[in-house]
């Protein structure tokens, strides 16, 4: 392999500032997958950098530990691309450290593999293997009142969803009608992929990547959109791809800091998404368009394409572990993640006071139809 990966495990072993070190190691074994032991204090820091991953056509990078992936809220460490920081080691986080990398082609690489101990501090009490385990499953087990739960607006306690695991759902863009989208200037061609291809909800989807082949349009006329999603009340958010990109192929964070808004009743075009909103169109997907070249003699090349679609799934297909998909305490009546559908034998009623509906029993709305059409039972 005539490209280079560079290894940098950057170790801070200290428990305070002033009296840090660093130790640096290198790797520059191409023929092989690097592999380090590193053994680090209790409460210090970790740094694992891996560079250069682009150059083994790795697209995409993700740390695991122990086989799990290392999302925002796992234990205390960040993942950022190709860098681990782990601010503060604790016993529980020794283990195996893996960086896997995944290509444009959905290929899965393993890049990079750090096995680390960490020493217990003079007169430190640890658990025993039965007990840490009981501890690890408590800590995940209880709902909290977050300010970042969507749950459909039912409820404010969530907790990450667990035992899911990253799929992939595939659109052959063939099957997509041609429709065109007014701009400021003109009318543009787009694909238009139905939702009810993936049952009108994809928030299972959410920390995911949308993929497809894009058009030249897309990196030539930055101002419109080269990605679609419509949602419930016509609610439509735009992604127009960063500046400093370009590719045939698009990945599409599925994520609100990636998307605009494109025309609503209440915000201005290009205004940016809150989470709220951003899921409120995963939950109630009505349409999903893609730029298609403005000259039809050219759309073949696009239609050829795929459109593939990160989804979340119980069963593992060796892609990792998902923890980007919420999971809510629901009330009564609901069922879904993220509280987004209702049981049986209630119904979903819209108003004023939720925009995503409420789920009322058959025999509540009964009596309420009574109580407002003055229908008594002996009628």
């Amino acid at each position: 392999m005539s490209t280079i990966l560079n290894l940098l495990l950057l170790l801070l072993a200290s428990l305070s500032a002033s009296l840090g070190y660093a130790v640096e190691i290198q790797d520059d074994s191409y023929e092989r997958i690097p592999t380090h032991e590193v053994v680090v204090k209790e409460g210090a820091r970790l740094k694992l950098k891996v560079s250069n991953y682009y150059n083994r056509d790795a697209y995409l990078a993700w740390w695991y530990h122990n086989g799990r992936l290392i999302t925002d809220n796992y234990r205390n460490c960040r993942a950022t691309y190709g860098e681990l920081v782990c601010p503060s080691m604790t016993p529980a986080d020794a283990g195996r450290y893996d960086l896997w990398g995944h290509s444009r082609d959905n290929v899965r690489t393993r890049l990079a593999t750090a096995i680390v101990q960490v020493e217990a501090l003079p007169g430190s009490r640890r658990l025993s293997e039965p007990n840490a385990q009981v501890l690890a499953d408590a800590e995940e087990e209880p709902f909290e009142e977050r300010d970042d739960c969507f749950c459909s607006g039912v409820t404010g306690r969530c907790r990450t969803a667990r035992f899911l695991y990253r799929a992939r759902m595939v659109y052959n863009l063939t099957n997509a009608q041609v429709i065109r989208l007014p701009s400021e200037s003109t009318i543009d061609r787009y694909l238009s992929v139905p939702a009810s291809y993936f049952e009108n909800n994809l928030l299972t989807s959410y920390g995911g990547y949308f993929r497809f082949y894009a058009p030249d349009e897309c990196w030539t006329e930055r101002t419109k959109p080269c990605m679609v999603l419509v949602g419930k009340d016509d609610l439509r958010l735009s992604h127009v791809p960063p500046e400093n990109t370009q590719s045939p192929w698009v990945y599409v964070p599925i994520r609100e800091s990636s998307w605009t808004v494109l025309s609503n009743s209440t915000d201005p075009a290009s205004a940016p998404v809150n989470k709220f909103s951003f899921m409120s169109v995963l939950s109630r997907l009505q349409a999903i368009y893609i730029r298609a070249p403005n000259d039809p003699q050219s759309s073949k090349r696009a239609a050829d394409s795929q459109l593939t679609v990160d989804v979340a799934s119980t069963q593992n297909s060796g892609l990792g572990w998902v923890g980007s998909v919420e999971e809510c305490q629901c009330h009564p009546g609901y069922r879904g993640l993220s509280c987004e559908n209702c049981e049986r034998s209630y119904l979903r009623k819209y108003d004023a006071f939720s925009p995503n509906g409420l789920c009322l029993s058959v025999h509540k709305l009964w009596t309420m139809l009574k109580r407002l059409h003055n229908i008594s039972d002996d009628k």
